[in-house]
């Protein structure tokens, strides 16, 4: 189905006002998009390393009653032979609680990175949602975060 949101007899400044409207709804429904122009790097991952991490509760509030959910687009490059690359989507879900995690749409180029492991954590009080890279080798690691914050 599909909702109207701008009438066709109302004028531009009217139609600005129920675009913007429409979108305060919906960010009280998903929670605001974060800013999607951070990129997380770190370099030379040899041992688990938080490569993103971040707060799932409000400041003074308790554990939300509701999911978090975040998506990262990682991808992973061999130190010493930078031809191995691996690329993937993670999506997480929590309720501070529990939590559950996929790692998906994974992309290859050569062959697979030795010793390589991608997890999610929920750790901590307040807690915390902590991205994780493991590696026996060296790696770097690219992280983009697209938070969608809270929703019911």
């Amino acid at each position: 189905t599909s909702t109207t949101v701008v009438t066709q007899s109302n004028d531009l400044e009217t139609a600005i006002g129920e675009l913007d409207a429409a979108i305060g709804e919906l960010d009280a429904v998903l929670g605001p998009v974060e800013d999607q122009q951070d990129i997380l790097f770190t370099a030379n991952v040899t041992a688990q390393t938080a490569v993103d991490s971040f707060s799932i509760t409000g400041a003074g509030s308790p554990i939300l009653p509701v999911a978090e959910w975040v998506k990262w687009f990682v991808t992973v490059e061999d130190v010493s032979t930078p031809t191995k690359r691996r690329s993937s989507e993670i999506d997480a879900i929590t309720d501070g609680t529990t939590l559950d995690f996929t790692d998906f749409a994974r992309l290859k180029l050569g062959t697979n990175i030795t010793g390589l492991g991608i997890t999610v954590e929920l750790v901590g009080s307040p807690a915390q949602l902590q991205l994780l890279v493991t590696s026996s080798g060296g790696v770097d690691v690219t992280v983009k975060r697209l938070g969608f914050g809270t929703f019911n």
